[in-house]
């Protein structure tokens, strides 16, 4: 391990194995207990390297969200982690920032993460904050308007789809207040505008 390059430990007390999470950090208990949730930082040398170069934003190293299973010893990393969110008295979900990596645009998006699943289970795009509940069944959103070019139709004007219509991730330029819950993915409005 180099210089400041920490780690975290997990020991099986039943037959005292031990699983290292090289760079671990932040490390907390999902509430089903069975998860280990951790962010992994990038390595000591190459953040040294980058603030000597100077770099900043989408050139500096990034974190990488860790999620273990404790009974299993499945790992799920997820890169360019950030923005945690787990509900503080339950709820087998959690929510998190990442890159979308198919996305040729080097979006960010908000990752629904189910435990019982052990799988992401839907995507959130244009989130300016987002929170749980204290029992972990709905998700308080903030959505930030996203200024987009519209399609052309046949005869150059701009396709307008009505916003019944739209998903939660489509609607464009209504921004505003919105509950999310991710058992059922159903998105109620509280205030648009």
């Amino acid at each position: 391990r180099a210089e400041n390059d920490g780690h975290i430990e997990i020991i099986n007390l039943t037959d005292n194995s031990i699983k290292v999470v090289d760079r671990g950090a932040k490390a907390r208990l999902a509430q089903d207990n069975k998860h280990l949730l951790c962010m992994i930082r990038p390595f000591y040398k190459e953040t040294k390297e980058a603030k000597l170069k100077k770099l900043k934003g989408d050139k500096m190293p990034k974190d990488t969200l860790c999620i273990v299973n404790l009974y299993t010893g499945n790992i799920q990393k997820f890169p360019f982690g950030k923005k945690m969110e787990v509900a503080k008295e339950g709820g087998n979900f959690i929510v998190f920032q990442s890159r979308i990596m198919n996305d040729s645009l080097k979006r960010d998006g908000v990752f629904v993460y189910d435990l019982t699943k052990e799988a992401v289970v839907d995507t959130l795009m244009n989130l300016e904050a987002y929170t749980f509940n204290k029992m972990g069944t709905e998700l308080i959103c903030l959505k930030k308007v996203v200024k987009e070019k519209g399609k052309k139709g046949a005869k150059g004007k701009e396709q307008v789809t009505p916003d019944a219509q739209l998903s939660f991730d489509q609607r464009k330029g209504n921004s505003g207040i919105y509950i999310y819950r991710p058992a059922t993915q159903e998105v109620e409005v509280v205030i648009e505008g």
